[in-house]
């Protein structure tokens, strides 16, 4: 299926606060109204790509560090992208979903520390290097994530990371762009936020229209983790079946 566009959020956006919707010939966002909407639109799309770790903005990048120094930028990240970790139960932690995939046949998971402590240790160790790092940390440098390793490899390694990458703000040029989160929190957001920005006396009320988006994007997250195979138990105070003989319910 197609992704919904900015031009289809944006006339739904309009026509339900009674605004001329963007033609098809458009190409370009010009009027004073239009604009505003595409601002309240990038400001709730936002909101929703924090709000969960969508499975649309689920990438997987392959780094590499060079023998000797022990970080790298990963490019098509920004200052919003974020590891993805997973829960471990038997490690009682989150575990990030980072791998030295140097040796195909012998992946290895690496830990994280903190950058701090991780900048601590590289200088500590004046530097010395081994062939295998087994921790790391992420920075944000210059708008894009940083990878580090630790302990300082002497041969190159390539890293895998999964990362949580939002989609970038969209511009008045962007109409037939995709959006690739869920669109419908997006637009019932956006239709609230012009709504308080005009005044609720022109709509339905402020708290009535915030909980309608609210609502959404909850039943938004609720299906795309279920459709990611959450790991989510069920429990219950069950009778066992011998409980049930005899009358016992």
């Amino acid at each position: 299926m197609a992704l919904t566009t900015l031009r289809t959020v944006i006339n739904r956006v309009l026509t339900a606060v009674g605004e001329t919707p963007v033609a098809a010939i458009v190409t370009d966002l010009t009027t004073l109204v239009q604009l505003k909407a595409l601002e309240f639109i990038n400001q709730i799309k936002e909101e929703i790509e924090e709000a969960s770790q969508w499975r649309s903005l689920r990438q997987t990048f392959a780094v590499t560090v060079a023998p000797n120094t022990n970080s790298t930028a990963i490019a098509g990240t920004d200052e919003r992208a974020r590891v993805i970790r997973i829960p471990a139960p038997q490690a009682g932690q989150l575990v990030p979903l980072v791998f030295d995939v140097t040796a195909a046949n012998n992946q290895i998971a690496l830990f994280e520390i903190p950058l701090a402590e991780l900048l601590y240790r590289v200088k500590q160790d004046s530097g010395q290097t081994v062939v295998q790092p087994d921790r790391f940390a992420v920075d944000n440098t210059s708008g894009q994530c940083v990878l580090y390793v630790y302990p300082t490899p002497n041969t190159s390694r390539s890293i895998s990371i999964a990362m949580h990458v939002p989609q970038a703000t969209l511009v008045h040029t962007d109409l037939d762009t995709g959006i690739l989160t869920p669109t419908l929190p997006l637009i019932k957001g956006a239709i609230w936020y012009i709504q308080l920005d005009r005044g609720e006396e022109m709509g339905p009320g402020g708290a009535f229209t915030e909980e309608r988006y609210r609502t959404s994007l909850d039943d938004a997250i609720a299906r795309d983790n279920a459709e990611s195979g959450t790991g989510d138990q069920l429990v219950t105070d069950q009778i066992p079946w011998w409980g049930m003989i005899g009358g016992q319910q």
